[in-house]
């Protein structure tokens, strides 16, 4: 959060493996599995439990514990620096009260929440993938970038990034 505060503005959590580098290589490297091990090994479990399952509720149940795991072992190696704040679909892995519960993070919760501040018009303040449209200084308008936008019943709007000079040159 403090590097948040001193830059100014929302940050993507992958830039921890710039702000972090070292931190993150070491950590990293320190795992037992890389991360695309670890979600082919849950979605094996995943598929594996629901093949054993006709019970709809069931079903929800298991995709809704394996995607908590999932969720909460996302850039776990970040800690403070750069962890995501996404929630996890519910404590312990059981089946939240309604399918919109586990949605609460994630691209779906993201989703849901630009479709909220578009139909409402309460806007919404979040990181999007969109249109430059001036947003970043030096960068054509139709550039698609990944900046913080304020969404509302008009769409999204990117917010002008803070020009920061360097006065190191490589």
């Amino acid at each position: 959060m403090a590097l948040i505060g001193r830059l100014g503005m929302y940050l993507n959590e992958y830039l921890h493996y710039y702000y972090y580098r070292d931190e993150a290589l070491a950590a990293l490297q320190a795992e037992e599995e890389t991360r695309g091990e670890q979600v082919q090994r849950l979605n094996g479990a995943l598929i594996d439990l629901l093949r054993n399952t006709d019970d709809p509720e069931k079903a929800l149940e298991i995709h809704h514990g394996i995607m908590s795991e999932r969720s909460s072992t996302y850039m776990a190696h970040a800690g403070a620096h750069g962890a995501p704040s996404g929630e996890a679909a519910s404590p312990g892995g059981a089946a939240p009260e309604s399918v919109e519960a586990g949605d609460s993070g994630g691209y779906a919760g993201v989703a849901l929440s630009c479709v909220e501040a578009i139909r409402s018009g309460k806007p919404h303040r979040t990181a999007l993938n969109v249109p430059n449209q001036g947003a970043i200084a030096g960068m054509r308008d139709d550039d698609v970038v990944e900046v913080t936008c304020i969404v509302d019943a008009e769409g999204p709007h990117p917010s002008p990034s803070a020009t920061r000079r360097s006065t190191n040159t490589c």
